[in-house]
């Protein structure tokens, strides 16, 4: 993803950000996971 979509959408609706930051958190999560 670049940088303009991204900051776009870091512009939009806080819930849409949210949300974001939450899929992000359960890749980061599930990734830890699969390498322990």
């Amino acid at each position: 993803m670049n940088k303009k979509v991204l900051s776009e959408r870091l512009k939009g609706n806080n819930k849409k950000q949210k949300n974001i930051n939450y899929i992000m958190l359960c890749v980061k999560t599930y990734i830890t996971i699969k390498n322990d």
